[in-house]
């Protein structure tokens, strides 16, 4: 099987992962305060004090959201916030039709989880990155 093209995409992410986010805050939120106010003990309202943790680390710890260009040489990957001299290694964990997520890691550096919604799929180079994005996906045994 043969590489696919060079090709480069950049990335402008915008509040789709945001607001995913947080939808899935509100809806945990929703679940386990009635429980932790209603049920006796310590592990629903420990439940709640670690949803809203990891909520507010998730919110830090993906803000401001990633923005740069994510590009396939053809032999590896880069990423133009990181050294372009090192090569990253990119994955599409999750494709759907109106959403993908990406998950881009090199080391050294913090992984990157980007979301790009419709509008990165209207880019007439989105096709291109995809073949490149599958081409890369690791042979199952």
């Amino acid at each position: 099987m043969h590489n696919p093209p060079a090709v480069a995409l950049p990335v402008q992410t915008g509040t789709l992962a945001q607001r995913l986010a947080l939808a899935v805050g509100v809806f945990t939120l929703a679940v386990f305060a009635p429980l932790a106010l209603q049920m006796d003990g310590l592990m629903w309202g420990g439940l709640l004090a670690l949803t809203v943790v990891m909520q507010l680390w998730a919110w830090w710890h993906n803000a401001p959201p990633p923005q740069g260009v994510l590009a396939w040489t053809g032999a590896h990957w880069t990423w133009s916030a990181w050294p372009v001299h090192d090569a990253c290694r990119a994955t599409m964990p999750i494709d759907l039709a109106w959403c993908s997520v990406l998950h881009v890691r090199q080391a050294g550096q913090r992984p990157l989880w980007i979301v790009l919604d419709a509008a990165a799929h209207r880019d007439s180079r989105w096709g291109a990155m995809r073949r490149a994005l599958v081409a890369a996906r690791p042979v199952a045994p």
